[in-house]
């Protein structure tokens, strides 16, 4: 036998046994991998079915019920009609807190033209463009606009005409929706509260119209004249209780600002200021207070900042200056509690546990504190 034949044949063959043996093991090694998988997986499916079997299936019918519940009905709410003859002759549209109306402002005839408010494609009454427009009820209910007539004006509710004025401002609906309310101005120059269409008493200037968070009463700051020769007015605060007839005047002050209501709406509190008449010839002095349901607080010489409620309505705090301890310093009251001085104040504010906390610094004989504090 020829040797190198013989070497050549073993050379030959060696590879493809190896290569065949490779082959094999992987094949097993893939093959029990595989069946593994499935013993898991079969074995968590068993666990998930036995965990679930007690929870009821979820229908494609109850499915559907629910989505159907949830999501409004499409539909076409109207038109705004074609305006060729200038690109501002409508503007809008804007829509109502529900985005179930929609109302848009059109101009007819062009340049100079009337202006008109339209509701949900339906043309509405004349407007004067330099009043404060139009709005809706938080419950998207009503609907109220200024509008304009023998250069009067009148609101105009749910498409029912009000009385008419000289003037109109500060038109809004309570939280929810069941009480309307604006201000007035007369031909004399006096002003009104006019709640429900009902008319309140005259005064020469109101201002801070508000309703309370829950929508049962209404406040606002009024002003008189008390000597026009010398520019003499006195401020008060008016308080109307769910539309009630009589309406309550609070103590009158040289000044009122400032004026909240409490979060849960059973109180209110304001700043206000009273000048000291002084002798010829020596200035006057002016003192600032905040007045809590009518009961005033301690007088400051300068004026007062940062007036507000906790969250829960329980309390109230603002900063004065000077503390009583320190005449160069600033104080936080709290309840009507002066607390410690410090040379300045910020951020002071609630957390929403109606806990009291505010940024101060204190300056020492070396350095000046910051300090965080949490009443």
């Amino acid at each position: 036998m020829n040797p190198q034949l013989f070497t050549r044949s073993q050379k030959m063959k060696w590879p493809t046994v190896t290569l065949i043996a490779i082959i094999i093991i992987l094949l097993g090694f893939i093959g029990i991998q595989t069946f593994i998988l499935f013993s898991a997986k079969n074995h968590q499916t068993k666990q998930s079915l036995e965990l679930n079997k007690n929870i009821p299936a979820i229908t494609p019918e109850a499915t559907s019920i629910q989505q159907s519940s949830l999501l409004p009905a499409t539909k076409k709410l109207g038109e705004i009609p074609p305006n060729p003859t200038d690109s501002l002759d409508a503007i809008g549209p804007f829509f109502s807190p529900d985005y179930q109306h929609f109302v848009y402002t059109l101009r007819k005839g062009g340049f100079g033209g009337k202006w008109l408010i339209d509701l949900d494609g339906k043309e509405g009454k004349e407007i004067d463009w330099s009043t404060n427009g139009f709005i809706f009820s938080p419950d998207s209910k009503h609907f109220a606009y200024i509008a304009k007539k023998d250069n009067k004006e009148l609101v105009v509710l749910d498409d029912k005409e009000g009385q008419e004025y000289d003037a109109i401002t500060n038109f809004q609906f309570n939280s929810d929706g069941q009480h309307f309310v604006y201000v007035a101005r007369r031909e004399e120059n006096k002003r009104i509260v006019v709640l429900d269409g009902k008319e309140g008493k005259k005064y020469d200037e109101i201002t801070g119209l508000q309703f309370s968070s829950d929508g049962q009463h209404l406040i606002y700051m009024a002003m008189t004249i008390v000597n026009p020769a010398r520019e003499e007015n006195k401020q008060f605060i008016v308080l109307n209780n769910n539309g009630e007839e009589k309406e309550y005047e609070y103590k009158q002050y040289d000044e009122v600002s400032n004026l909240i209501f409490s979060p849960d709406g059973q109180h209110f509190a304001y700043i206000a200021r009273e000048r000291l008449i002084s002798p010829p010839g020596i200035a006057s002095l002016d003192l600032y207070f905040v007045v809590s349901d009518a009961n005033e607080g301690k007088r400051y010489p300068t004026p007062i900042s940062n007036l507000i409620f906790s969250p829960d309505s329980k309390h109230f705090a603002y900063v004065a200056y000077p503390a009583s301890h320190g005449a160069s310093n600033y104080a936080v009251v709290l309840d009507s509690k002066e607390l410690e001085g410090y040379n300045a104040i910020y951020n002071l504010k609630f957390t929403p546990d109606s806990k009291l906390t505010y940024n101060a610094v204190k300056k020492t004989l070396t350095s000046e504190e910051v300090w965080y504090i949490a009443e």
